[in-house]
């Protein structure tokens, strides 16, 4: 899980890049995408990997916690952590987007085909 989450982050980070290199230069304020591949499936695929990443390391330590509460405690935090930095990020960036590209076509036909800003299937 650890992996998938690494490669998809990359994977969407490469995109953006790509992206917005090929946009238009000098034009801040018009949305370039990316908005297919990756991007089509939750509008940060960046930072569900970032999360899935850390999920994974989580679920990947488990065997070795066994019963000591303290890295039960500490690795629940720790992915908690990540988790509610992530969540909270996202909110921050679909208000700025909105705010900076809502009413350019290419924008709002991208946020009402792809629903969900960080996890398929939850708003």
């Amino acid at each position: 899980l650890a992996w998938v989450g690494g490669v998809l982050e990359a994977v969407a980070d490469w995109h953006k890049y790509l992206a917005k290199k090929r946009g238009a230069e000098g034009e801040d304020d018009l949305f370039v995408g990316p908005t297919s591949g990756v991007y089509g499936l939750v509008r940060h695929p960046n930072y569900l990997g970032e999360v899935l990443f850390w999920l994974g390391v989580l679920l990947g330590g488990v065997p070795s916690f066994g019963k000591s509460p303290i890295p039960w405690v500490c690795g629940v935090l720790g992915f908690y952590g990540i988790y509610s930095i992530m969540t909270s990020a996202t909110k921050r960036l679909e208000i700025k987007q909105k705010e900076k590209y809502g009413g350019q076509s290419k924008y709002d036909d991208w946020v009402k085909t792809v629903r969900w800003p960080l996890w398929i299937g939850v708003k």
